[in-house]
């Protein structure tokens, strides 16, 4: 990416993005340009014609760069790259990683002896489901980034969001499953007092249930996200320092 080190370092600077946004989005658009001088290469141009016409493909105007900056700059982009920086933080993980830990050890005996998934409402179905995904999504984009070392820029952040979604998803149903499975508990002991306690009682050991493993999948799921993005981050910005990094000669 050399032949093009002089116009994405102006980009860079004319790029009113805050970090690590302005990584990924330069780290993009420095592949776009690579495909397209190769297809102008293909198509038979000279190399220095297919690097004049790609710099004038992409030579980003004012109302460009704007529109750009408004799409990396709405509320859940920023909110995501802030928890981005934020789990990049040693200490961040690390609490996290012993908050999912003492949560494991906890639920893992009885879910592993089955009284933990017998004694769960109906909502468990939809929360293995999303678990299941989610772990899926997980290893799919460990096994690219750590053993395949997949680093294309389009791809580097393929599947991060569904984790954070899933995360969301899995405690929404652990609590939303408390809190139906509460309202049929009184539902039944308004048309029986005399075993209200029964009611209570079974309401409570469901609805913990359910919560409890619906924590310990969403957690988990938080877990391999802020690995993975803290990783993701850091090849953008080191492949974005490459890029940008003086060069003596340019082709």
């Amino acid at each position: 990416m050399t032949r093009f080190y002089e116009a994405l370092v102006d980009l860079s600077g004319r790029l009113a993005i805050p970090q690590p946004a302005r990584s990924r989005v330069l780290l993009e658009i420095a592949a776009d340009m690579d495909d397209l001088y190769e297809a102008f290469v293909a198509e038979g141009l000279s190399e220095e014609e297919a690097r004049r016409r790609t710099l004038e493909q992409f030579g980003p105007s004012e109302k460009a760069l704007q529109d750009l900056v408004a799409v990396h700059s709405t509320a859940v982009k920023r909110a995501l790259d802030g928890l981005s920086e934020q789990a990049r933080s040693r200490w961040e993980r690390g609490l996290l990683a012993v908050l999912v830990a003492s949560t494991v050890v906890v639920g893992a005996p009885p879910l592993i002896a089955g009284r933990l998934l017998s004694g769960m409402t109906v909502f468990a179905w939809p929360v293995l489901v999303f678990a299941a995904l989610g772990f899926l999504i997980g290893a799919t984009r460990i096994y690219s980034l750590f053993i395949k070392k997949d680093h294309d820029p389009r791809r580097l952040r393929s599947g991060l969001n569904p984790l954070v979604a899933f995360a969301i998803v899995e405690l929404l149903l652990g609590f939303g499953g408390a809190w139906v499975g509460l309202f049929v508990a009184v539902t039944r002991i308004l048309d029986d007092i005399e075993s209200s306690g029964v009611y209570l009682f079974d309401w409570m050991l469901r609805g913990s249930a359910t919560l409890c493993f619906s924590m310990i999948a969403a957690m988990l799921l938080a877990l391999t996200w802020m690995v993975l993005v803290a990783r993701v981050a850091a090849i953008e910005q080191a492949e974005a320092a490459v890029l940008l990094r003086p060069r003596t000669l340019n082709h």
